[in-house]
């Protein structure tokens, strides 16, 4: 992020109020910690620092694609941090385990999800 906040030009004024928003939204109001401890099976094994890190990481990387090309409104801001927080928290987690997070997680915040339609 630091690179971005020297970018000014590249981005929106908002983007603090929005990691801080969606901080609130998808990972303190449903506790995701203490659910991810109790409710889902990883496997493999990984710190909550570790699982955090790899969101922040992957949330950069994704947004430095977009920085050098357009400023993000709020919509497609959102969908980004969907994406790196999904992958990053549920993406060593057991198939069935993602299914449930998809649900009990992410679409019970309200997150900005495309429809899942059965592949043939």
């Amino acid at each position: 992020m630091v690179d971005r906040e020297k970018a000014k030009q590249q981005q929106s004024p908002d983007e603090k109020a929005w990691v801080l928003e969606f901080n609130k939204k998808y990972i303190e109001k449903p506790r995701v910690w203490r659910e991810l401890g109790s409710k889902y099976t990883y496997m493999m094994g990984t710190p909550e620092v570790v699982r955090m890190t790899m969101l922040l990481n992957l949330f950069t990387a994704v947004l430095g694609n977009y920085a050098k090309e357009q400023t993000l409104d709020r919509a497609a801001y959102e969908k980004i941090w969907v994406y790196a927080f999904a992958w990053s928290l549920a993406g060593l987690m057991e198939v069935d385990d993602r299914l449930k997070f998809h649900k009990e997680i992410l679409e019970k915040c309200g997150a900005p999800l495309p429809p899942i339609t059965a592949q043939k």
